[in-house]
């Protein structure tokens, strides 16, 4: 070999070299596209409601809580959210604890149902349950026969919010307890402790702030709750009427400035319960990382000594769930701890899911299968079923291209602003469907100079299709943007440098390198937008204005057929929306064990 072909430089280095120089080039086009596509669907819609609450200054601002059916609603609202919250963190702590520690038949069914809220549309949530409390059913007959009511009273309200709520506390506690060294619990059996003395004084307090950050997000969702709510509620001014439907009705009542002003107060409500959340979490990061550091090793606990342990009195707001763990403790002792585990969570589940399903079930095939089927071909319920779909296809290829996007530019990029563009990323989690659909009809509707602009250039947003798009593309995005930013953290950048080094582009590492790491998460991703967008309500029905035949999406049919009480319709449709989203979760599941997936939604 020649001493010029020795000295002669790799043919990769140039390569290498002109892929990473124009990586500046690739990071200011996708800022610009990501960015234009944040303020077109979050920053201006978000903005335009602010602007608006405050068009009259301070005083119009407040002016929802001067009226007392506001105040009424608002209260309702949070009162309800926060009973809620506290009957799902405390049964969905145990439900949690069974399901991860647990061992008894049925367990991964139950596993798989308790995501059946987060699939199944919020409008047949609310009629599950109106079907099996409402008046003229056995159950809520013998209630009545009681003085007791659950349907078009405060306790429907409640239980709508803790239904379409009940994954999210157990979801957040599960990774936590299986997070978990169990050498704590070890130490502390070896030294003389009783399994209840443990569970109090060394797994309670570390899952704790795993449990409080799981009530703020239950709080924060229950309160935006709206189409459940809407169909059991009755909307009884000052006595069932919570603030996202008093919201609604000031809309229909042409009063966009009250609607906006009670949405800043509900957005700022949530926004403090997710800050709270993000805070506890935060905190129990960094004391597992400190944790960690003491016992030599990532994610190992420390050895604490349980008499140091036994020393801390458990704080004021522990004593509701060391009680309910003592009454489950008794039970324990008799049946045995994880017998006694499983019956708590197929009694819970089953109150709380099974029977509302089956409900559901009886209610659709009460005049058979015949029936069954001449309901669903309906012409309207053809074409709701129809134009959900279409939605939904269009809203899984909108925010998988640019969630995708998103989620590179967080993980794979250092560039000023990047905390700002996740921050806008997350806000829809706090937006309430319908004030996400207020926000949008106050940037592109017949009314508004940039929708009046688009409708003389031939293009119709609102109460058209692209607004349904919209309004479905704004709830969904941050459930693409969160799946996947964990999963391109965890694939690194050696795999991608060592294509770079061998001459790839940066499109060929992308697309043979990166995608195929993340693709369980990405499909997860486009299952959980098709369940989301296929079951919305709240935001399609500010902006479609809910035309039979035209804007009618199935989830609108079914609240609409519910009104009119043609029930055997909405029974029908209902089903048929529920049994996609039991197959979804189902694919979810597999989706989780090919993957190795460990999701908390």
């Amino acid at each position: 070999m020649s001493t010029v072909s020795v000295l002669q430089p790799a043919p990769a280095a140039p390569r290498r070299w002109a892929v990473h120089a124009s990586r500046p080039l690739t990071l200011y086009l996708g800022l610009a596209a990501v960015g234009s596509y944040l303020l077109l669907l979050v920053v201006l819609p978000v903005g335009s409601v602010i602007r608006m609450a405050l068009v009259h200054g301070w005083p119009g601002f407040w002016h929802p809580l001067t009226d007392p059916l506001g105040r009424a609603a608002l209260g309702l609202s949070v009162t309800a959210g926060l009973l809620a919250a506290g009957i799902n963190t405390a049964a969905g702590t145990a439900v949690a604890f069974a399901l991860v520690r647990g061992r008894f038949p049925g367990r991964r069914l139950l596993d798989t149902l308790l995501d059946l809220p987060l699939g199944v549309p919020t409008t047949v949530s609310g009629l599950m349950l109106l079907l099996l409390y409402s008046p003229v059913s056995p159950i809520g007959a013998w209630l009545a026969a009681r003085h007791l009511a659950v349907a078009y009273a405060p306790a429907g309200v409640v239980l709508a919010m803790a239904f379409v709520t009940l994954p999210y506390a157990v979801r957040t506690v599960q990774p936590v307890l299986a997070g978990l060294d169990r050498r704590m619990e070890e130490a502390a059996w070896t030294l003389g402790a009783s399994r209840w003395r443990t569970l109090r004084e060394v797994v309670l307090p570390m899952v704790w702030p795993g449990i409080a950050s799981g009530f703020c997000l239950t709080f924060s969702r229950a309160m935006a709750e709206f189409g459940s709510v809407v169909v059991i509620s009755g909307n009884l001014p000052g006595q069932t009427l919570v603030a996202p439907v008093y919201l609604y009705g000031l809309l229909e009542n042409d009063d966009p400035f009250g609607a906006a002003a009670m949405s800043v107060d509900l957005l700022l409500i949530a926004l403090a319960a997710h800050a709270v959340a993000a805070w506890l979490e935060h905190r129990h990061a960094a004391r597992l990382r400190g944790a960690g550091a003491v016992a030599g090793g990532p994610g190992q606990g420390a050895p604490v000594s349980p008499t140091a342990r036994a020393s801390a009195r458990p704080a004021a707001g522990r004593q509701a769930v060391l009680h309910a763990g003592r009454l489950a403790a008794a039970l324990a002792r008799r049946i045995g701890r994880w017998a006694a585990a499983g019956v708590f969570t197929w009694v819970w589940l089953g109150v709380m899911l099974l029977l509302p399903l089956a409900g559901l079930i009886s209610g659709a095939l009460q005049a058979g299968v015949a029936g069954f089927v001449q309901s669903l071909a309906q012409p309207e319920a053809v074409a709701s079923l129809r134009l959900s779909a279409v939605v939904t296809a269009w809203t899984v290829l909108f925010n998988v291209v640019f969630g995708l996007w998103t989620a590179t530019l967080l993980t794979k990029h250092r560039f000023p602003g990047r905390w700002l563009v996740s921050a806008v990323a997350d806000l829809p989690f706090a937006l309430s469907p319908v004030i996400a659909g207020l926000a949008l009809l106050l940037v592109y509707g017949p009314n508004t100079g940039l929708g009046q602009w688009l409708q003389a250039h031939g293009i119709h947003v609102v109460f058209a299709l692209p607004g349904m798009v919209m309004a479905s593309l704004l709830v969904t995005y941050p459930l693409v943007v969160r799946e996947l930013v964990p999963a391109l953290q965890l694939t690194g950048r050696a795999a991608e440098e060592a294509a770079y080094t061998l001459g790839a582009s940066r499109w060929r590492t992308f697309v043979r390198v990166t995608l195929p790491s993340i693709r369980w998460s990405l499909y997860y991703a486009v299952v959980l937008t098709v369940a989301r967008s296929l079951g919305e309500f709240g935001a399609v029905l500010v902006v479609s204005g809910n035309l039979v035949g035209v804007t009618q999406t199935a989830p609108l049919y079914v609240y609409q057929a519910t009104v009119e009480h043609n029930m055997a319709a909405a029974d029908a449709v209902s089903l048929i929306l529920a049994s996609a989203s039991f197959v979804m979760l189902l694919f979810m599941q597999f989706l989780r064990r090919k993957g190795g997936l460990a999701h908390e939604h």
